[in-house]
C-alpha cells in the first residue's frame, strides 16, 4: 500500500474528470489516494465557463494540491492536454516526486507546419475583444465513438483561450525549474496540441529521470489528441502512467 502518496488528476480545457477516469484503476491498485477534481467553470455549463480563465484553473489545481499535501507525504501530479500543462506548472513550483504531462500543449500559437487549419490562433490576442466566440462544428459520433469526450464543443471562447495562452507563456518559462522524475506522452499525429511540445519539454526540463513515450495513432478520423480514452491509446496510456507511479515509489522507497 502507499497511503503517504495521492495522484492528482487534471483534466483538460473545457473538459471534464471524465478524460482521467481511465487512470484510475491501476492507481487505486498501487494504494494511492486518487483525486479528479472539476476545474471551475467546467463540466456545468457555458456561462460558467466564460467566467473563468487560466489563473482560475491552476489556482485551484494548486488549492487541492496543498489540501491532499496535508494528509500525504507525496502528491503526484497527473494531466492531460492543458491539465499536463498545469501538472509541469505544480511540478515546477513544488518540485514533487514526479509529474505526468499527457499530450500537454507549450502554445498556442501554432507553426503553420503543425496545424494550418489554427492559422487565426495568431490574431487571437485582438479577435478576443472583436469576436469573443466563434462557433464551430462539433466532433462527428464517428469521432467519439473512437476517442470519447465530455465537455464544451460547439464554439471557440477566445478570452478563456488567450488566457491560456498567457499561461503556457508562462509554463515555458518554467520548464527549466522542473527537477523531479517526469512522464511525458503525445501522438505524433496530434492535431490539437503540437506533437513537437513534448519533446520541447524533455529538452528544457532538469528532470534526470524522464520518460518519454509517443504513440501513433492509426485512424484517420479523430484529431489523435484524447490519449486518455482513445481506443488505440487508453490501454497503454495507463500501463506507462501505473509503470511511472510504480517506478517512482521503488525508488523513494530505496533512499
Amino acid at each position: 500500500m502507499n497511503a503517504d502518496t495521492a495522484c492528482l488528476l487534471l483534466h483538460g480545457f473545457g473538459g471534464s474528470p471524465f478524460e482521467m477516469e481511465p487512470l484510475l484503476p491501476l492507481l487505486t491498485e498501487l494504494g494511492c489516494t486518487v483525486e479528479l477534481p472539476t476545474l471551475p467553470g467546467h463540466d456545468s455549463s457555458i456561462e460558467e465557463f466564460r467566467r473563468t480563465f487560466f489563473k482560475d484553473w491552476l489556482g485551484y489545481a494548486e488549492k487541492r494540491f496543498h489540501l491532499l499535501s496535508r494528509h500525504h507525504k507525496n502528491v503526484i501530479p497527473i494531466g492531460f492536454s492543458m491539465g499536463g500543462s498545469i501538472a509541469l506548472i505544480l511540478a515546477a513550483k513544488y518540485d514533487p516526486i514526479g509529474v505526468v504531462s499527457l499530450a500537454a500543449p507549450l502554445r498556442l500559437n501554432p507553426s503553420f507546419s503543425c496545424n494550418l487549419r489554427t492559422a487565426w490562433l495568431f490574431f487571437l490576442p485582438l479577435l478576443q475583444y472583436l469576436r469573443p466566440v466563434i462557433p464551430r462544428h462539433p466532433s462527428k459520433p464517428e469521432s467519439r465513438a473512437i476517442a470519447p469526450y465530455r465537455g464544451y464543443e460547439g464554439a471557440s471562447y477566445l478570452p478563456q483561450l488567450y488566457s491560456l495562452a498567457k499561461g503556457l507563456a508562462e509554463l515555458r518559462e518554467m520548464l527549466p525549474d522542473i527537477q523531479c522524475p517526469a512522464l511525458l506522452m503525445h501522438d505524433t499525429g496530434d492535431r490539437a496540441a503540437c506533437p513537437g511540445a513534448a519533446l520541447a519539454i524533455a529538452r528544457k526540463t532538469k528532470s534526470q529521470e524522464l520518460t518519454l513515450v509517443y504513440t501513433r495513432i492509426g485512424e484517420q478520423i479523430t484529431s489523435h489528441h484524447m490519449l486518455t480514452t482513445h481506443r488505440e491509446t487508453r490501454d497503454r496510456v495507463a500501463t506507462e502512467v501505473h509503470a511511472f507511479v510504480t517506478r517512482v515509489l521503488s525508488n523513494l522507497h530505496k533512499r
